[in-house]
């Protein structure tokens, strides 16, 4: 007994050729024969053969081993059947399908599958599909037989009757208990399906009666390709029921297209998740937050790929506002061509009247970027907003902003701001950004404004009004020599009246200038030496509070 259940656990010999294994498996006191062959990629399906009635695994020999060429594919022998030990008593269809994947469990060979049923096998893949159809990734139909067939027939002539010259064994489930357990229920199949088809009737009858089968068999073939959206449907022209042993190239092609189905339509589903991924890590991790950097948000987008691109367009679309200023900020961020429609088509909504600065902050970015064309298509759209009047108070950050890139808009823009009266916030705004920009045509209007400013308000001036006196005179300084000495009259003027908020002011712009731009480092050091100087002659402090505005002294 020992020997016999050694001899039991090894390959059996067999006339297959070597790419095949077969083995004997034991599944719940059964002896089933399971053949074997081809590598099994992670996340391809197995290809499973199921035979027809009375037949072994030898009858998928013809296409066995070219479809283990390119994947793992398995037959078995069902009990009673070839090398498996009979039947389990009372086996039911359904039973049958549990035995089957019992024997695919044992032997390690994992859901999906690709089902390939010819004739009554045909009913059992369709009985599987329906028991368990999440387990079934495609199925492939060789002249399968149909739940009907038996009543169709039955109501045509009568045909000869079928001589064999020895009975084979009875199957351990019946073509009508395979009806009956698919009885009550059409067929239907969410994966690809192809339907391989007899295109010759071979029962011996005469002519007309074969074509009349034919065709009735031809609309329960056509029936079983309605069963899936995503089926086709072939007459084996030069067939008869063994379509496999006829024209076995066929049934292989067939396998291999829906493997490919299987695996584009794997792809996909990994392709929308990623998208759903990016659409959520896009949202909630760069839509999140206004105030993260534009260099934090490329960071963050740049993972995601086209994906992201995707999903930020898609938020660039939507009728939110909040959306679309996440959409339009990602694609700045990852100096995306598209976000100039997106700019332009969201810019004029007035609820986005408060977020310019916003805008203008990302046109600034990608003006410093390598594509600076792209920055000046994004700075002229700005500009273009913060020009009409019901933009302007709106828009005095977003001037500043734009003030920090050399771009003609945005300068143009500020020397027409300057030339109208200026109340405080248009003074800090346009002072600002026309001094960082450095432009020489606007020394002479910043030079007027600070010694207007300072005869007006130098007497009175809040904290914040100094502070503003302060940056004029910071930019005086900082403008050139030609100006050095207008700004340290106007910081005389300040001094004079004790406001040392303006003077603190004015030297910490000045180091935050020279941090931020150190070609300028040595002359924009001189200038703040001067400065010292000047307000420790006139015995101004200008450290600010806790040393908050002190300067470190340059290298």
């Amino acid at each position: 007994m020992f020997l016999l259940a050694v001899l039991a656990a090894l390959p059996l010999a067999l006339d297959a050729p070597a790419a095949l294994v077969d083995r004997l498996v034991d599944v719940n006191g059964t002896s089933l024969r399971l053949r074997c062959g081809g590598e099994r990629l992670p996340g391809t399906p197995l290809v499973l053969f199921e035979a027809g009635a009375f037949n072994t695994v030898d009858t998928w020999r013809d296409v066995h081993v070219p479809v283990a060429a390119f994947a793992r594919a398995c037959a078995w022998d069902r009990p009673g059947r070839g090398a498996s030990g009979p039947a389990p008593a009372g086996l039911d269809a359904s039973g049958l399908v549990e035995l089957l994947r019992g024997l695919l469990q044992a032997s390690g060979e994992a859901p999906p599958y690709v089902l390939v049923g010819h004739s009554l096998g045909g009913l059992i893949a369709q009985l599987h599909v329906s028991l368990h159809p999440g387990e079934t990734a495609g199925l492939v139909l060789v002249d399968s037989s149909h739940r009907d067939q038996v009543l169709r027939m039955a109501a045509l002539k009568p045909g000869p009757p079928q001589v064999m010259a020895t009975a084979p064994a009875p199957e351990a489930v019946s073509l009508e208990g395979l009806v009956t357990a698919l009885e009550g229920q059409r067929f239907t199949f969410a994966g690809p399906l192809v339907v391989l088809t007899r295109g010759r009737w071979t029962r011996g009858g005469d002519a007309a009666d074969d074509r009349e089968r034919l065709g009735v068999w031809h609309e329960l073939q056509r029936d079983l390709a309605s069963a899936s959206a995503r089926s086709e449907h072939h007459v084996a022209a030069n067939s008869g029921h063994y379509i496999q042993n006829d024209e076995p190239e066929l049934v292989v092609r067939a396998v291999r297209r829906v493997l490919d189905q299987v695996s584009a339509g794997a792809a996909a589903a990994d392709a929308s998740a990623h998208q759903a991924s990016a659409v959520h890590r896009v949202r909630e991790g760069v839509c999140g937050s206004e105030d993260r950097a534009p260099a934090e948000v490329a960071r963050l987008l740049e993972p995601l790929g086209e994906q992201g691109r995707t999903a930020l367009i898609a938020l660039a679309e939507s009728p939110d506002s909040a959306q679309v200023l996440c959409g339009v900020a990602g694609l700045a961020a990852l100096r995306d061509r598209r976000v100039i429609p997106y700019l332009e088509a969201a810019l004029p909504n007035p609820v986005m009247r408060p977020r310019v600065r916003l805008f203008a902050r990302w046109a600034a970015f990608v003006a410093g970027g390598p594509e600076p064309d792209l920055g000046a298509a994004m700075v002229k759209v700005v500009g273009a907003v913060t020009d009409s009047a019901a933009w302007s108070a709106a828009g005095l950050d977003a001037i500043w902003l734009l003030g920090e890139v050399d771009h003609a808009v945005a300068r143009d823009r500020l020397l027409a701001e300057i030339a109208r009266p200026l109340d405080d916030a248009r003074l800090d705004a346009v002072v600002h950004a026309l001094a960082r920009q450095g432009d020489p045509r606007a020394r002479e209007r910043i030079t007027a404004i600070g010694a207007q400013a300072a005869r007006e308000k130098s007497g009175n001036a809040t904290p914040e009004q100094a502070r503003r006196l302060g940056a004029v005179a910071f930019y005086q300084l900082a403008l050139g020599p030609e100006t050095l000495s207008d700004g340290l009259e106007t910081l005389d003027t300040i001094a004079a009246k004790d406001q040392e908020g303006a003077a603190a002011w004015a030297v910490h712009t000045l180091c935050e200038r020279a941090a931020r731009r150190p070609a300028e480092r040595a002359a924009i050091d001189a200038h703040r030496s001067a400065l010292v100087e000047e307000l420790d002659r006139l015995g101004v402090s200008w450290q600010g509070p806790a040393g908050t505005f002190g300067c470190r002294p340059a290298p």
